[in-house]
């Protein structure tokens, strides 16, 4: 009898195996166990899964919850009162919901993937805060979602996002240009400081993105900077 060995894992992490799964259109099952009972209390058959980050789900502000979708039934599971496991092998992942408070475990087993789902689930990289950020900022459920988007794209997408804005950059600061030869000093300095955002928005968009940096700067030196 073969034991899996689970490996902690955090809701991030589970948001982003999940929405893979989704990508490669990957099944799951489910079986829902209680502590106290020996056989399985629930089970769901291979069903179409996908997921979404809720924050502060309820009135009493507990905290985060991920909401999984398995086919039509829908299952919460707060940040505050579960812990998240994986176990990830050659062509299959298992993720658990565990709830100490709550006396119960969810099992969560893919169907069969691919090599490249395999890779694209085993690329998820915990977002670590190295430098501190202003007080009372956190990222919200959009914001959450555009940076998981962000980490799915490759070089040419990333290449065309940039490119679009940094023709617009450049037609913002030639406008910048025009305004000020005629003295309408304050309409410049807005079209300048329009260009100026541009450019940073086009910067931090292209170095969000990991294959995006391995083309355009392999060396890591604007990390160093």
């Amino acid at each position: 009898m073969t034991t899996t060995q689970m490996k902690k894992s955090d809701a991030g992490e589970v948001m982003h195996i999940i929405k893979t799964l989704e990508k490669f259109a990957v099944p799951c099952s489910l079986e829902f166990q209680l502590f106290a009972v020996s056989d399985p209390f629930f089970a769901v058959v291979e069903q179409p899964i996908k997921a979404e980050y809720i924050e502060n789900y309820c009135s009493e502000d507990i905290g985060d919850a991920v909401v999984i979708h398995l086919g039509e039934s829908e299952f919460l599971f707060p940040l505050s009162k579960n812990t998240f496991s994986k176990d990830v092998t050659d062509c299959q992942v298992t993720l658990s919901m565990v709830s100490e408070e709550c006396n119960y475990v969810a099992w969560f087993s893919s169907g069969g993937i691919s090599p490249e789902g395999i890779a694209e689930v085993n690329s998820y990289k915990e977002i670590e805060d190295v430098y501190q950020m202003k007080a009372n900022m956190y990222v919200t459920y959009h914001e959450r979602n555009l940076i998981e988007f962000i980490r799915l794209l490759d070089f040419d997408d990333l290449l065309n996002a940039t490119s679009g804005i940094d023709k617009e950059k450049e037609e913002t600061a030639t406008k910048s240009i025009v305004h000020a030869h005629k003295g309408n000093v304050r309409v410049s300095e807005g079209f300048k400081k329009q260009s100026d955002n541009l450019k940073d928005l086009s910067f931090f968009l292209g170095y969000a993105n990991a294959d995006y940096r391995s083309h355009v700067d392999p060396d890591g030196l604007e990390d160093e900077q």
